[in-house]
């Protein structure tokens, strides 16, 4: 795909919702973009665009994936499912796919990547506010949490290879994921954790991915996007 010279990135999740967002920013700034997901709502007429039709969970695909992409300078870890169920409901079944797709992949991409790249390679995992905890999602939440450790222990351990590790913690944002899943509260609208009390797009949230990747003094750090610290 990218035999120029050309910076690449490997998005998972790149498909739909934040993921999608994200790889049309990157294509935006001049990035060759490695997109994995299980469908894709978008497929952009670009030939620095390649769409993977795959499973996040398939460790030997993402590796081979990563080894193939050439002068990989970043990797977003997007790729997540919600199940959503009180604590005494949620299936052992149930909690071990969230861990597979939202925490484990993350890892094996992130190992494969950080691997791969050269000094001023960069990851970001894309979190939740739901780490923090949140009625109903013990098996999301805790997933999420894991990757915010991920993110924090990585940084430390990758610095000395000049990669950095950050995480986007995004407030409510308006993705298919989200439609599944929302209730309406009890004035009949949206009840969303940001700042502005407006659902975020994601395009927005998209736009701070892009940021804190590129930020050359950043690492180890959990950014909110659009949430106050005791709204976490």
């Amino acid at each position: 795909m990218n035999d120029t010279g050309q910076r690449s990135a490997i998005v998972t999740g790149g498909g739909a919702g934040i993921g999608a967002a994200v790889v049309a920013s990157l294509l935006e700034r001049g990035y060759a973009v490695t997109a994995i997901d299980l469908h894709f709502d978008r497929k952009h007429d670009d030939p620095r665009f390649l769409p993977v039709e795959a499973d996040a969970r398939d460790e030997g695909r993402c590796r081979e994936l990563v080894s193939s992409t050439p002068d990989l300078r970043l990797l977003v870890n997007c790729a997540a499912i919600r199940p959503e169920a009180p604590v005494l409901d949620q299936t052992v079944e149930g909690f071990r796919a969230a861990v597979d797709v939202n925490l484990t992949a993350a890892f094996v991409l992130l190992q494969a990547a950080a691997s791969a790249m050269d000094a001023g390679g960069s990851i970001v995992n894309v979190c939740s506010a739901a780490a923090y905890g949140k009625r109903h999602l013990a098996a999301y939440g805790a997933s999420k949490a894991g990757l915010v450790t991920l993110t924090k222990v990585a940084a430390l351990e990758l610095a000395e290879h000049g990669i950095r590790v950050n995480a986007v913690l995004p407030g409510t944002t308006d993705t298919p994921m989200l439609q599944q899943v929302r209730r309406p509260s009890s004035s009949g609208g949206r009840s969303p954790r940001n700042v502005t009390q407006l659902v975020l797009k994601p395009a927005e949230v998209a736009s701070s991915v892009v940021r804190v990747a590129e930020d050359p003094m950043l690492s180890g750090a959990v950014v909110p996007v659009g949430l106050l610290p005791y709204e976490w």
